[in-house]
């Protein structure tokens, strides 16, 4: 999970702490005398002042994501409806239930706030796509000699041929010199490389018949 936070998250969930210090101050001295119709679960009254507040998410969400417009604005008129029935009723709905409304109301809100902004404002990149950029950049293309003995030439040869080689020369793509020596050996070797093959067609092409030269072997970067 990523801990990336975006700023908006942090400005909703902050509006919603200070509507419940504002409550807790504004009604601490009713709960602390004990005045007749409050008590500590008062402080909590407060969904509808959030569902008030956050009706800047709505807003944001309806321009950014239009094809859920109608959902939207239907599930925060049911919201809202509800938390202004509670607000409403007031002594007149059991404490214990008013209680759990708000607490479920608050859970919404906040919930709703954090994901949406986190999700659809504050997208994550798509797994793998980091990696491939990574690779990419480090990603260069190589030029690659391979010199290589052909026994079946030198045999008809004989001293005529000397030290020389014959030579194989390829372009790769790779993050690295062995990598790029590499790729470019399977290319060598590759059945269907027509270019490497003994000069006598009797003869299969393998290591006992064409002879790699290893320590011989250039690889530079193509610029």
């Amino acid at each position: 999970m990523s801990f990336n936070i975006n700023p908006n998250t942090v400005y909703y969930l902050l509006i919603y702490v200070i509507i419940l210090v504002v409550r807790f101050f504004k009604i601490h001295h009713s709960v602390k005398n004990q005045e007749e119709g409050t008590n500590r679960r008062h402080y909590w009254f407060v969904g509808l002042e959030l569902v008030y507040s956050s009706v800047g998410i709505i807003i944001l969400l309806m321009s950014s994501a239009p094809q859920w417009a109608s959902v939207t604005i239907t599930a925060y008129i049911v919201l809202l409806l509800v938390s202004a029935f509670l607000d409403a009723q007031g002594p007149e709905f059991a404490e214990g239930k008013r209680l759990w409304a708000n607490l479920a109301i608050i859970a919404v809100v906040a919930t709703f706030s954090t994901v949406f902004n986190q999700t659809l404002l504050f997208p994550k990149p798509p797994q793998g796509i980091g990696a491939q950029d990574k690779a990419a950049a480090v990603t260069r293309e190589y030029r690659v000699a391979i010199p290589y003995s052909d026994y079946s030439l030198r045999r008809y040869l004989g001293d005529r041929l000397g030290d020389r080689m014959l030579v194989f020369v390829t372009t790769v793509t790779a993050p690295g010199r062995n990598e790029a020596v590499a790729a470019a050996r399977r290319q060598f070797w590759d059945e269907k490389n027509e270019s490497i093959a003994p000069f006598d067609p009797k003869r299969p092409k393998t290591p006992q018949n064409i002879a790699v030269d290893d320590d011989r072997i250039v690889a530079e970067v193509k610029t």
